[in-house]
This record gives structure tokens, C-alpha cells and sequence, in this order.
């Protein structure tokens, strides 16, 4: 099991150019989500997608870290 000081320590991690599209899209996801919200602050649908963009931005966000891992278990 790994514990915390592993999974931030930076050398288990090393550049894969497949994590790229995952980060593109964490961007994308967080922007939209934002251009949306500020459209109309006060709308409850408006805001329920900005924190459905943002949960799925952060979820993608840890798919892409996953891809960065030297170790399959730490991935996991």
C-alpha cells in the first residue's frame, strides 16, 4: 500500500503523451463549465453544471495523473 508521501513524491512520475487529451479536456471541462455558470449567476440549472463540469474535470484530472505513474499500483 502506498502511502501519501509516495503518491506526492514527483520521481514516481514520468511525462507519457497519452495523459495529454486527458488535461486538454480537464481544461475544456472547467472553462465550459465556468463560461456557462457566468452566463447567469443566479440560475440553479447553471449552477448544478458547473459542479457537474467541475467533478467530471477532477475525476479526468486523476485519469490523466493515473497515466503519469511508473507503477501500476500507484496508478490504481
Amino acid at each position: 500500500m502506498y502511502g501519501l508521501s509516495q503518491m506526492l513524491n514527483l520521481t514516481n512520475y514520468a511525462f507519457n503523451p497519452y495523459a495529454i487529451p486527458h488535461f486538454l479536456v480537464t481544461i475544456f471541462l472547467l472553462a465550459i463549465g465556468i463560461f456557462v455558470f457566468l452566463k447567469n449567476k443566479r440560475s440553479a440549472v447553471n449552477f448544478a453544471y458547473l459542479v457537474l463540469s467541475l467533478s467530471a474535470a477532477i475525476w479526468n484530472f486523476g485519469v490523466a495523473v493515473s497515466f503519469l505513474s511508473l507503477d501500476k499500483n500507484l496508478a490504481l
